[in-house]
């Protein structure tokens, strides 16, 4: 489950913004941890077509992730 940290974080969140996500043990597209792109309330990770949709809505990220890391560059 997300800390108080993270869900701060994710709601103030912007498109275009980078994250890491850190999928638990209950995750059923990732093992380890993936970077991924914020957009229209989605997740789009690395190496994944976009086309096909996103990887992650809102509840997916909340159920099946332990952690977002925003990545600032």
């Amino acid at each position: 489950m997300l800390s108080e940290t993270d869900m701060t974080e994710y709601a103030n969140l912007e498109d275009g913004d980078r994250v890491r996500l850190y999928p638990n043990d209950q995750n059923p597209l990732h093992k380890a941890p993936i970077m991924a792109t914020f957009s229209g309330g989605y997740f789009y990770c690395d190496g994944t077509d976009p086309i096909s949709g996103p990887d992650y809505y809102l509840g997916d990220v909340l159920t099946y992730n332990e952690r977002i890391e925003v990545i600032n560059d």
